[in-house]
């Protein structure tokens, strides 16, 4: 629970990182850079390791398909949802939306109960939400409905990423299956490398900016929440993982400078209501639970 946990916090720095990127980064060359530098990464890193035993025996190929493409599709839509609606309330949207995706895919794929508690903090979680959505941020308005609804799309993105790497288990080390998911995420994301502007990434800011969101936002937190879901159940890591919007709103309020109105900070408050409640439940379909 703890590594899961952990992850959250690391991913919430992505979208306060994204917006110290160099005139001229747009949401897709970010998203890319990210998902496409966490591979490189964990690529030296299986270097390092020694890749022999990652070409050692069968790969489950179909899982880590579903989790490439879960990967590729949420890096661009998350940062065009922060773009559009601010770090934190983004962040907020994505990781409240995914528990309940999450725990249905749980329940369909793997037979994990769903407990009366876990119901209740999912329904607790989507109303801090609306809570969020509804309140905006202080001095700006309401939160544009485009970037909210992006950022459910970054949700269901986020949820089939756990599905994948639910679905490998323990058929390969953590590390490998890690490195195969963002290796494939990678190779998807490519394209938008090449057919777009990122001349900024090769400037010193850029670089910095670049091996920032590929190792720290990207590539250990995601190395934490897969190694968590190895005992965890999936529909209470991603109802865990609500420790990234808090990290993303804590940064956007004295970094960014995004202050939360009353009715959006009731709403984060509604939502930890949620992980506490979520937490404190023996029953919420973890492993061996079923």
């Amino acid at each position: 629970m703890l590594l899961v946990i952990s992850a959250g916090v690391f991913w919430g720095t992505s979208g306060t990182l994204g917006a110290f990127a160099p005139e001229g980064a747009t949401s897709m060359t970010i998203g890319a850079v990210r998902a496409f530098g966490s591979g490189l990464a964990l690529t030296l890193l299986m270097l390092v390791r020694g890749p022999r035993n990652f070409f050692k025996g069968p790969w489950p190929i179909l899982p880590v398909l579903i989790s490439g493409f879960g990967l590729a599709l949420y890096q661009p839509v998350f940062f065009a949802s922060a773009q559009a609606t601010g770090a934190g309330v983004a962040a907020v949207i994505t990781v409240g939306s995914a528990p309940a995706m999450a725990g249905l895919m749980g329940r369909v794929f793997f037979g994990e109960r769903l407990s009366f508690k876990w119901c209740a903090a999912t329904i607790t979680a989507i109303g801090g939400g609306a809570l969020l959505a509804s309140g905006g941020l202080s001095g700006s308005g309401a939160i544009d409905p485009g970037g909210a609804l992006l950022a459910v799309v970054a949700g269901f993105a986020y949820s089939l990423e756990g599905l994948g790497v639910k679905m490998i288990g323990d058929k390969r080390d953590s590390v490998e299956a890690t490195t195969a998911i963002f290796m494939t995420s990678g190779i998807m994301a490519l394209p938008f490398l090449l057919t777009r502007d990122a001349a900024w990434i090769f400037t010193g800011r850029g670089i910095a900016i670049s091996v920032a969101l590929g190792v720290l936002s990207s590539a250990l937190p995601y190395i934490f929440f897969n190694r968590g879901l190895l005992t965890v159940g999936i529909a209470r890591s991603y109802t865990l993982t609500l420790s990234e919007p808090l990290t993303a709103c804590l940064l956007s309020a004295f970094i960014l400078g995004q202050r939360l109105s009353l009715t959006a900070m009731i709403g984060v408050a509604v939502i930890c209501g949620a992980i506490a409640l979520l937490a404190a439940d023996t029953k919420a379909g973890d492993e061996g639970e079923k």
